[in-house]
């Protein structure tokens, strides 16, 4: 769990979502929030709250976690403006960053708050800590597994490749297709997780990973394969409630 105030760093803005899950038995409903720090790492906090029925509290905190940096090249106000356009409200924003007036938020500066020299060098940084390390290097694959299973515990779904929804969306180039996330037990949960997803790459500028998609396949191969029903794309739903079986992942587009 990420300090949100560690090493000294502030925020930015942050701004949060709320989400409600009728069809859901033991949560009510959720909050989303993400906080732009001065470090410029995005920081993400998941709030569920619990249907009384559950008898298991009122709410749980997943607490905040970095989720990624800000792409190089965005300003602040540019990297508010994406979420503001993926459905999050504006909750609090630095004065030193932002002028308000009423409604009105203006970015107070158009230098972007990393730039691309720095990003490079952050990049070739990582790259000589990890090569320098012999532990680091030959563990790093076991790293990324142990990584995998804890974002499988914070988004809610399954680490096995059976059959339900995955996330699903492009690798490098468009050349093939990535099960990123899943499987997921129910689609509300798929949704939430594919459109955080979108909005970290786009945030991020990593149009190359676009579309993303929640697709119900019978497993994680058939998935990026291309085998399944895709009912969500790029934040849009395909298809009525009823199942209409859509297949072919490409088709969807």
């Amino acid at each position: 769990m990420a300090k949100l105030k560690a090493r000294g760093r502030k925020e930015i803005f942050r701004v949060t979502k709320t989400k409600q899950r009728p069809d859901d038995r033991q949560i009510s409903h959720e909050r989303i929030q993400v906080a732009l720090m001065t470090d410029n790492n995005f920081l993400k906090r998941r709030v569920i709250y619990w249907r009384p029925e559950a008898n298991v509290g009122s709410q749980h905190d997943y607490g905040w976690k970095v989720t990624g940096k800000i792409k190089a090249g965005l300003t602040a106000e540019a990297a508010l403006k994406i979420y503001l356009d993926a459905g999050y409200v504006l909750e609090d924003s630095s004065p030193a960053y932002f002028a308000r007036q009423g409604n009105v938020i203006e970015g107070r500066s158009d230098r972007p708050l990393r730039t691309e020299a720095k990003a490079t060098h952050e990049k070739e940084a990582k790259e000589k800590r990890r090569s320098a390390d012999p532990k680091l290097a030959t563990s790093y694959s076991d790293l990324e597994a142990e990584k995998k299973k804890r974002k499988a515990r914070s988004h809610g779904y399954r680490i096995d490749d059976g059959p339900g929804f995955y996330v699903v969306n492009r690798t490098t180039h468009g050349a093939t297709l990535a099960a990123e996330l899943g499987p997921f037990d129910d689609f509300s949960r798929a949704e939430d997780a594919a459109q955080d997803r979108y909005n970290e790459f786009v945030s991020m500028s990593f149009t190359y990973l676009l579309p993303v998609a929640v697709i119900e396949s019978r497993s994680r191969l058939a998935a990026e394969m291309e085998q399944g029903h895709v009912w969500w794309i790029n934040g849009k739903h395909k298809g009525p409630p009823i199942d209409p079986r859509q297949t072919h992942f490409r088709n969807g587009f």
